[in-house]
């Protein structure tokens, strides 16, 4: 009987212990559970990075962006009474009939299948309302440019904010919009922001809750190509843009170290602009050089004449330029004029020296002349400018030349042939070779 209840205790105390270490177990795995959950959730905390609107890098993007904008503006300011056509020499209609457009009321319509269908809710626009919220007219637009462009990407769907300069005749002002795109649909639709004045005012979280663009017959778009020459040719053609019609804008333009060093001040810039006028207004570019610096790009585009104009970009359509390689040297001719024999850093000095006559960059080809040859010939800049310009009143490049030296001064004698007319003429030139890629030069005068 004692055997059966020692045997009866021992069987208890093994369940009591499997027991136990089963609950222990249960306990530990929940625990071990538990930690792993709230890891996880420490890891999400950790890599979650709240969404943030980036600057449009891409010049496709940004151009898609900005003819989607010179679209919408097309109907804006369409003029449904126009007789003209487009181009006489086509047969087409005008601008209003291959719209389909040909009354106030067909106007308004169309324009409504560009906004954004929130914002035609929000304001209850209709037919009859519209212009309460956007100034429809029927003048000319002579430009439609995007400023600045920022975006945020959610899914298919992608918005854009924009800054935008629009010209109409002797008008022009900074306007804002933004523009959806559905990528699936290939359709957009377009928000004005009347109220904002800089782009970083606008907010496009609202892209997070759009799940498509429903197709309106003209709301659709096709993603343009921009290659490295046409984005060379924007920039050429936007500064010069800038020389002709906003001296202010062209000068704020110029690196702050080139400006500084080439013209010292605003009024020097105005100076050179008016007496060059004529030839800035006949420039294009006809030569271009990508450069990839850092991970930002430098187009490099020459004009007829040879001259230079680098553009430092950060983005698109942002940049600074230079109108030379003279004024502020690159680490790749330093290089390679320390690397130089002495005729060789002669040469490479006289083409400097043409540079800044085809730049009619006077001043810095006076400021390198001998100073007796100077005091001589030319007291002051400006007679070195008028005899310059008298007698080498074209732009010129080196066709060929021959140098000697004796006793340190290099005698070169060159021809330089005109970039306009079909003459050469025959230059002597005397050099010194100075410190730290100084020189100091004169010339035979007749």
């Amino acid at each position: 009987m004692k055997k059966h209840i020692k045997l009866i205790i021992a069987i208890i105390v093994i369940v009591i212990v499997i027991i136990s270490l089963l609950i222990t177990l249960i306990i530990l795995n929940k625990k071990e559970e538990r930690n792993l959950y709230e890891k996880k959730n420490d890891v999400n905390r950790a890599t979650y990075i709240p969404r943030i609107d980036e600057e449009v890098k891409i010049p496709s993007v940004y151009y898609t962006i900005e003819n989607i904008l010179q679209k919408y503006f097309s109907y804006i300011f369409l003029d449904y009474n126009e007789k003209e056509q487009m181009d006489p020499n086509i047969k087409v209609g005008t601008l209003a009939e291959n719209y389909n457009i040909f009354n106030k009321e067909d106007k308004r319509k169309s324009i409504i299948k560009l906004l954004d269908y929130n914002y035609i809710e929000e304001n209850n626009i209709n037919i009859n309302n519209i212009d309460d919220f956007i100034e429809i007219n029927e003048r000319k637009i002579e430009k439609c440019q995007a400023i600045e462009m920022i975006e945020r990407e959610a899914k298919t769907i992608k918005a854009y904010g924009v800054h935008v300069k629009i010209k109409q005749e002797a008008d022009e002002k900074d306007e804002f919009y933004i523009v959806t795109l559905d990528f699936l649909n290939r359709t957009f639709m377009i928000r004005p922001m009347a109220k904002c004045k800089n782009i970083n005012e606008i907010d496009l979280s609202f892209v997070e809750n759009i799940l498509e663009i429903p197709k309106q017959e003209i709301n659709t778009f096709a993603t343009l190509t921009i290659g490295e020459s046409e984005m060379a040719q924007k920039y050429f053609d936007n500064f010069k843009e800038l020389l002709l019609n906003n001296p202010k804008g062209a000068y704020e333009k110029l690196s702050k170290e080139y400006r500084d060093k080439r013209f010292g001040d605003y009024d020097k810039f105005l100076v050179f602009l008016k007496k060059n006028e004529d030839e800035i207004r006949q420039i294009k570019a006809n030569k271009y050089l990508v450069n990839d610096i850092n991970g930002d790009l430098q187009y490099v585009c020459k004009d007829k004449y040879n001259n230079d104009y680098i553009f430092n970009t950060t983005g698109v359509m942002k940049y600074t330029v230079e109108l030379d390689t003279y004024t502020i040297i690159s680490d790749n001719f330093e290089t390679a004029y320390k690397k130089a024999k002495k005729e060789e850093k002669v040469s490479m000095n006289i083409q400097k020296w043409i540079q800044m006559l085809n730049n009619r960059d006077y001043y810095a080809a006076y400021k390198v002349l001998d100073t007796r040859f100077k005091i001589k010939n030319f007291e002051t800049v400006e007679m070195f400018e008028e005899y310059m310009k008298d007698k080498y009143p074209q732009h010129y490049q080196i066709k060929e030349g021959t140098t000697n030296e004796e006793n340190s001064i290099y005698t070169s004698r060159i021809l330089i042939e005109s970039l306009e007319e079909n003459n050469v003429i025959d230059m002597t030139i005397i050099m010194q070779l100075k410190e730290n890629m100084e020189f100091a030069l004169s010339f035979g005068i007749e």
